[in-house]
């Protein structure tokens, strides 16, 4: 014996072929089922981290940040700590709640902060200071979620990963043959 090994004949190959292939294919229908199906996406709520860019008009300045924390402590309010980058301020805890898709919070060095909740979960809205440490100043915030929080056509990216996920590995499992 020479130790070569005969092929498969053509029928076994392509039955092996079709049995490795269905993972792959099973994975790809049932993403293009959940891209096409028809559903009604959830009323977006909120996350528990932000990305954040604010711009202070009365300085024309502009800066990033982030929320972290974001959560409903015993009372029922949201609470979180909002981090602001220099040349702006204004980091510490905030307090807030969500009305229907309006965010507000309150800021411990006095800013009044407000946001439309869009349909893919990010903040737009506006701040003020009243007289006192930032005196008066205002300006305009927006806010992306951090993490595996944003959905895309209403499912969640988590759902989307798990997906692409099992169609790599049937992908994989279909080329050791």
């Amino acid at each position: 014996m020479s130790g070569y090994i005969e092929p498969n004949p053509p029928r076994e190959r392509r039955k092996a072929v079709t049995l490795a292939a269905a993972p792959a294919l099973l994975a790809f229908a049932l993403a293009l089922a959940l891209l096409l199906w028809p559903h009604r996406a959830s009323a977006p709520t909120l996350v528990s981290a932000y990305g954040q860019s604010y711009h202070n008009l009365t300085y024309n300045s502009s800066s990033t940040g982030r929320i972290d924390g974001l959560h409903k402590d015993r009372a029922g309010a949201l609470v979180g700590t909002m981090t602001i980058k220099p040349p702006l301020y204004g980091s510490g805890p905030i307090k807030g709640q969500l009305s229907g898709r309006t965010f507000t919070y309150s800021s411990a060095s006095g800013g009044q902060y407000t946001a439309l909740l869009g349909d893919d979960g990010a903040l737009t809205g506006t701040y003020a200071y009243g007289p006192g440490i930032f005196n008066g100043q205002k300006g305009t915030w927006s806010a992306d979620p951090i993490g595996f929080h944003r959905a895309y056509n209403g499912l969640p990216t988590w759902l989307w990963f798990v997906v692409a996920g099992l169609g790599g590995v049937a992908a994989l499992a279909s080329t050791r043959l």
